[in-house]
């Protein structure tokens, strides 16, 4: 007897119909029924009822369909389990479209327990439409241009907005600042390599103004300069506030009056699988960030 005659038989119980079975095995129905033959001969008993090109199962084939099942499934998990190695190892790719001190900090727990794993990841944002359909994972905002795209997220975390600045600006003793008061000021812009704006560039044009923009920047490198070179005037998140204020003290950074949070998402596509390293990873983030 054979692995393979018990899956034939598997299949052809599970619909009592040699010829659905015979397409879904992809061979022949002849093939198939010599191979049914045979299990028979070799068990001495008859397995199906058989009624002009009809089949039925049997007393004799209920039975064996229950413990060929039980087989086929212990055989199956064995060699799921002959699979996993017993220390996780692989590469991870990230594309960050925003940054989070909080996910660097998991990724850092995570590798502390998986040193064989190890992070690629990506903050070229100008190559984010041709890259991200090779990452196992993007880390951005709901707000991302690439995440109508994106088909399963979980939430990081809900960041909120500041506006950055100099000490020496009329508006940078207020505790807090409305998005109706910088109409007149002159800014600079994250800009998408697909001709989107930031997120805050949207908020301004909903609180009635459009936005002057001295500086277009495709890097948030190139942002945090002109911003710490008091250029222009623009709007961070929490990360970047605890960075300016401790090491910039000519800078006011200063909350909104409009509450805007903007969501972090860690983000993959369902229909790309994940290695097992990215599924662990992905089960790890999620305890670490939502059952926490």
């Amino acid at each position: 007897m054979e692995i393979q005659q018990l899956q034939y038989f598997e299949r052809i119980a599970s619909y009592e119909n040699i010829s659905r079975a015979a397409k879904e095995l992809n061979i022949s129905q002849s093939a198939l029924s010599n191979s049914i033959n045979r299990l028979e001969t070799e068990l001495d008993t008859p397995l199906f009822t058989r009624v002009g090109k009809k089949l039925f199962l049997n007393n004799a084939g209920n039975q064996f369909l229950k413990t060929t099942r039980q087989v086929l499934f212990l055989l199956t998990t064995n060699r799921l389990i002959s699979k996993i190695p017993s220390n996780l190892a692989g590469n991870l790719s990230i594309m960050i479209g925003q940054s989070d001190l909080a996910f660097f900090q998991c990724l850092g727990e995570y590798r502390s327990q998986n040193p064989d794993i190890s992070f690629h990841l990506f903050l070229d944002s100008q190559f984010l439409d041709t890259l991200l359909p090779t990452q196992d994972f993007l880390l951005s905002t709901n707000y991302h241009p690439f995440f109508q795209d994106i088909h399963a997220s979980i939430p990081i975390s809900h960041r909120r907005l500041y506006v950055v600045l100099p000490k020496e600006h009329p508006l940078s003793t207020v505790p807090e600042i409305s998005l109706s008061q910088l109409s007149k000021e002159k800014f600079v812009f994250f800009h998408y390599s697909n001709g989107n704006w930031e997120r805050a560039y949207t908020l301004c044009v909903k609180s009635g103004f459009i936005p002057t923009i001295t500086y277009t920047v495709d890097q948030p490198l190139l942002k945090l300069y002109f911003l710490i070179h008091k250029a222009a005037i623009g709007f961070v998140n929490d990360d970047l506030k605890e960075y300016l204020e401790p090491y910039f003290p000519d800078l006011a950074v200063l909350p909104l009056k409009e509450v805007v949070e903007s969501p972090l998402y860690l983000s993959w596509k369902e229909d790309i699988p994940l290695s097992t390293a990215a599924l662990d990873f992905l089960d790890f983030a999620k305890a670490y960030f939502i059952e926490s």
